[in-house]
């Protein structure tokens, strides 16, 4: 099997996407089955060991060192118009190149490529929910979705909640299921690596750990609202903490936070390490993650691997993930959220129980696994595009 992926997701302090595509991408990389593997970017086309690079590179950089050029560009005039341009430019080009490769799209919109391809469709919350993103991004993905889903061999979805969500689209092309994976460290976070976290955070002996992008999609403002109803003394001895970077229309989430860290009950990281993350959700009394809307929703997994009990949304993926292993409220609900969230601090067994079966049921998202079933979905590709 011969691999081309787009590497544009992979950049500093990555999000949902870029840890989905870098996770796959590590497993791909050293796979038997993968006779080559290069990436495909603005620059041209990477080899194998410069992939390699770049996925170091991804770990290495904090958000205080990446002020991030792609934010500021994306505020010029015609600037997302002008970066697929060149990147599609690139691909088409490297593409006469790679003969006998299949196109593996990690993020949505196909470029063009001469060839089999297979396209990872996340979620389809611009259409169900276009209220929670940019209006840019909204246009594109209305524009140039229905051009991927008429040029991909094969597609991917990240849940069964997004297939079926495809399939009421009326998109009748084959889909195959690749969910995202854990890090092995997830399961096995030493007592020194918790005590490291602890204090290079400054972390307290008990908090409730939220971990998002600041941004309405996340349903922030209501999971502070919830909190907000506690007893006091609950809300001083379980803080709030938030890790994420800034993301689009934080101000009113980002003005809620700062009103809860005056009163000592919430503590804002910002961008952790990634090494860091998983001693962070074994430390954590109980993870919070209540989004609206989710393709799969990473931190309820991983959250469950490292031990620890997650309250977490009753809708669109959310419950498929969890897979009857975390307590679910209404997001749309702050008495919901809030009664779910007291029910869960006051009853120790409870915690104890879900983070003990969700462990076991997080053993099931391993990166190895998904980058099994990707390699079937290219290498049917391939089979479909010479046939």
């Amino acid at each position: 099997m011969k691999i081309a992926v787009n590497t544009y997701s992979l950049q500093p302090s990555p999000t949902g996407i870029g840890r989905y595509t870098s996770g796959l991408l590590r497993e791909l990389i050293n796979h038997p089955d993968v006779e080559d593997i290069c990436g495909l970017s603005a620059h041209g086309l990477l080899s194998r060991s410069e992939l390699c690079n770049l996925l170091d590179g991804m770990d290495k950089t904090t958000e205080a060192g990446t002020t991030s050029w792609r934010k500021y560009m994306a505020m010029l005039p015609g600037a997302h118009s002008a970066w697929r341009l060149l990147k599609d430019v690139q691909a088409w080009r490297a593409s006469r190149l790679l003969e006998g490769y299949c196109y593996w799209e990690p993020s949505f919109i196909l470029m063009p490529f001469a060839g089999p391809s297979v396209a990872t469709i996340h979620d389809l919350s611009h259409i169900h929910h276009p209220e929670y993103h940019p209006a840019y991004r909204v246009k594109m993905l209305n524009k140039m979705l229905p051009q991927t889903f008429a040029k991909a061999t094969r597609l991917n979805a990240v849940s069964a909640f997004t297939r079926q969500a495809l399939r009421e689209e009326g998109i009748q092309s084959p889909i195959d299921l690749v969910h995202p994976g854990v890090d092995d460290q997830f399961f096995t976070v030493s007592t020194a690596e918790r005590q490291r976290c602890r204090l290079q955070l400054n972390l307290p002996d008990q908090y409730i750990l939220s971990v998002a992008t600041l941004e309405p999609r996340k349903n922030l403002e209501r999971v502070i609202k919830a909190f907000l109803s506690l007893p006091e003394s609950m809300r001083m001895a379980t803080p709030l903490v938030l890790a994420g970077t800034r993301g689009w229309h934080s101000d009113a989430i980002e003005s809620a936070i700062s009103s809860l860290q005056s009163r000592g009950q919430a503590i804002r990281l910002g961008y952790v390490d990634q090494s860091l993350i998983p001693a962070l959700y074994a430390n954590a009394t109980l993870t919070l993650y209540v989004s609206h809307y989710e393709g799969f929703g990473m931190p309820i997994i991983e959250s469950m691997a490292a031990g620890t009990a997650v309250l977490t949304s009753d809708r669109t993926s959310m419950p498929e993930v969890a897979g009857g292993h975390a307590l679910l409220a209404n997001p749309e609900s702050t008495d919901s959220i809030a009664s779910q969230l007291q029910t869960l601090l006051a009853n120790q067994e409870l915690r104890r129980t879900l983070a003990m079966d969700g462990q076991i049921h997080a053993s099931r998202y391993r990166w190895q696994h998904s980058a099994h079933q990707l390699l079937n979905s290219l290498a049917q590709a391939q089979q479909e595009y010479t046939a």
